[in-house]
């Protein structure tokens, strides 16, 4: 079942879609419900009603509540999503999981509170920081974004065109990765940072996406002065048995995804 702020249809007819209240005491729900894991996916986005407040609320606030209600009905994993965001300044050429946070915007703030509420809470866990999640109805990232321009025929510019690019995440990945993790022990918290296999580059990956749709747009590249990096997800893949995609498939197939 799934807890949303949001009371819209369930994205899968087996899924119960249950939407917030405003009550905020969720362990009589665990408990009624016998829920023994929970998957935290959601979060305020950034965007133009992503405030302080709605940030805190939403990010921090709920976080917190429903981590209070994992401790008191015992549950067995929380598996916490959170983003690279959460670094916020990238300095080196590849990104892991020991990689030094550096002035992170308030976004990215908020998911490094709610990693750190759940390293307090004393309920074993797993933080994964993701990329740019992809799959079926993806929208919000410039993954997505290329897309839907090389789709309309619109313009479209991307920065740092040559350099290495594998920051991206599948959602057949992700959901693959989290039964996975699911069905073994977890002892504390432990952290990973995800991503896809292999690299091609910013421009190369435009252009696999056009050439898998078919469609060309026209593309303007650009210097915006930040440094780019490759994610280094090792860590999970040789002691979580994480298996994603090699970068240029994954991206065929997202172009293949429904809108």
């Amino acid at each position: 079942m799934a807890l949303s702020r949001h009371d819209a249809p369930p994205p899968h007819p087996r899924i119960q879609w249950i939407p917030i209240t405003e009550e905020r005491d969720f362990t009589p729900f665990f408990v009624r419900h016998d829920i023994g894991a929970l998957i935290h996916a959601a979060a305020r986005s950034p965007g133009p009603d992503a405030t302080a407040e709605r940030l805190v609320a939403d990010n921090i606030d709920l976080t917190r509540d429903l981590l209070t209600a994992a401790r008191q009905a015992d549950l067995s994993h929380v598996l916490f999503l959170s983003a690279v965001s959460a670094y916020g300044t990238v300095n080196a050429a590849r990104l892991d999981e020991t990689t030094p946070v550096v002035d992170p915007d308030l976004y990215g703030l908020s998911k490094l509170v709610g990693e750190h509420l759940l390293v307090a809470s004393g309920v074993p866990g797993l933080i994964l920081r993701l990329p740019a999640v992809v799959g079926p109805h993806a929208h919000r990232n410039w993954v997505a974004r290329a897309k839907a321009s090389i789709q309309a025929g619109h313009p479209l510019t991307i920065y740092n065109p040559n350099a290495p690019f594998n920051n991206i995440v599948h959602m057949a990945d992700l959901a693959a990765f989290l039964v996975k993790v699911l069905s073994r022990p977890l002892r504390g918290v432990d952290r990973l940072v995800l991503g896809a296999d292999g690299y091609t580059s910013v421009l190369q990956a435009v252009e696999t996406l056009m050439s898998t749709l078919r469609r060309s747009a026209p593309v303007q590249t650009a210097q915006n002065g930040r440094r780019s990096y490759l994610i280094d997800c090792r860590r999970a893949m040789t002691q979580y048995d994480y298996r994603p995609m090699e970068v240029t498939a994954m991206l065929r197939r997202f172009a293949t995804d429904p809108d």
